[in-house]
């Protein structure tokens, strides 16, 4: 079984590195339109929510606060004081580097009870697994998703693939993912995976090799999703790769 560090420190890099990219743009945003800054460092989602500073600085201490709850590190403690990009950028990168520092060794058993203290109560999880997956990890995603919206309210031209990591990737990149992907699936699961949603189901002899027919589709439905510049937001990604099964 992956250790809790496999299962954590990774994505949330990935994650935090990403958040970072993200609100560059948003920087670049106001820059470009001639909007103050606090347009969105003090945006929010409603107005019972806390805004974006908040957000970043909560995903940031979900991340990092790991790494003394089940990752045997002591606690660093970092002041939510941001209230600038740079200031933002900063805090983003400095929980990168506190995690691409943790000792992989040192996390606890996946299995190991975890008590989390909070500022008002104590939180008790039979197993580190559940704190990290009931926990950690949603709470962590919820400030990012949050932050992501509040930019996208005000107007960023930010999508779905900006929010996976790929927004900087080109059509034919993305076409040559699709047909890898259903190549993928045609070798391992013949019978279901390559039934095009919009088409009737073919049979499996048929399955099993993509056609050119179908790869030209596949492009179309590129060019139709992901041609504009606002559509992204507004198609699942999934769609590209053509599940049986959409979520």
């Amino acid at each position: 079984m992956a250790s809790l560090y496999d299962l954590s420190v990774p994505l949330f890099v990935r994650e935090l590195t990403i958040l970072n990219q993200i609100l560059h743009k948003g920087e670049e945003y106001c820059n470009k339109h001639d909007l103050p800054h606090s347009l969105l460092l003090e945006g929010k989602l409603a107005e019972d929510m806390l805004p974006l500073t908040f957000q970043i600085q909560s995903a940031s201490n979900t991340a990092k606060g790991i790494l003394h709850r089940i990752g045997g590190s002591e606690e660093t403690p970092i002041k939510d004081d941001e209230t600038t990009f740079p200031e933002l950028y900063a805090r983003v990168e400095k929980t990168i580097a506190l995690l691409k520092a943790a000792n992989k060794e040192t996390f606890v058993d996946p299995f190991s009870p975890c008590h989390v203290k909070l500022s008002k109560r104590t939180l008790d999880f039979p197993t580190a697994l559940m704190f990290l997956q009931n926990f950690a990890m949603p709470n962590f995603f919820f400030h990012v998703v949050t932050a992501y919206g509040i930019l996208r309210k005000e107007g960023v031209e930010v999508g779905k693939l900006d929010f996976l990591g790929m927004g900087s990737i080109t059509e034919e990149v993305l076409v040559g993912m699709l047909v890898e992907a259903k190549l993928s699936m045609a070798h391992h699961l013949p019978d279901a995976t390559l039934v095009h949603p919009r088409q009737p189901a073919a049979s499996p002899e048929a399955s099993d090799v993509l056609s050119s027919e179908h790869e030209q589709e596949d492009a179309e439905v590129v060019d139709q999703e992901y041609g504009a510049e606002d559509s992204r937001d507004d198609h699942s990604i999934a769609m590209l790769f053509d599940p049986v099964e959409q979520v």
